[in-house]
């Protein structure tokens, strides 16, 4: 197709981080995805990517309630439980009505979902104790009118590509006399 043609059917050049990922991935899938954009029907089933953002919201959750601990990361295994518990909370209810608590075997799948964002907690908070940064931010959003620059690609034919996406979490070490 010609660039005007990618341009009418892609849309600007401003684009996310994922996207320049799925077109790496699989540029039939982006084609599809980006360009033809088709409906897709939902079926009543648990969905890969809902899990993810259900996984991302808690851990986000956590990160910001180990912010506001003072002692973090120097806290019991046992208060670390009691964060990620904290931090499940509220997708608690929303996934349990959804297809993740329709039945015993996806309630089980919930439980392993509890185990998995203990044990993210235990591992952030054991690397975290094992050094000297700290959480700092999280959600740090790049590219958008709200927060950082935007990361800017020139292409061969000198166009510009401007990346735009959220950094999970972002940690921070402080040394005295920098």
């Amino acid at each position: 197709i010609t660039r005007e043609q990618a341009r009418l059917l892609f849309g600007d050049e401003t684009m996310s981080i994922s996207r320049l990922e799925e077109f790496a991935k699989c540029p039939f899938k982006h084609f599809l995805h980006y360009g033809l954009r088709p409906n897709v029907l939902k079926e009543w089933r648990v969905d890969p990517i809902e899990t993810g953002n259900f996984y991302h919201d808690a851990l986000n959750r956590f990160a910001r309630l180990a912010r506001k601990e003072p002692a973090y990361p120097d806290i019991s295994p046992d208060r670390v439980g009691k964060l990620a518990d904290e931090a499940m909370e509220p997708g608690r209810e929303e996934v349990l009505q959804g297809p993740m608590g329709d039945g015993e075997r996806n309630l089980a799948r919930f439980d392993l979902a509890r185990d998995a964002i203990h044990r993210a907690g235990e591992v952030i908070t054991r690397q975290l104790k094992a050094g000297q940064f700290r959480i700092d931010q999280t959600e740090v959003s790049f590219g958008y009118e709200k927060g950082l620059p935007p990361i800017v690609l020139v292409l061969r034919d000198g166009r510009e590509v401007m990346l735009r996406g959220r950094i999970d979490r972002v940690d921070r070490y402080d040394h005295e006399g920098s």
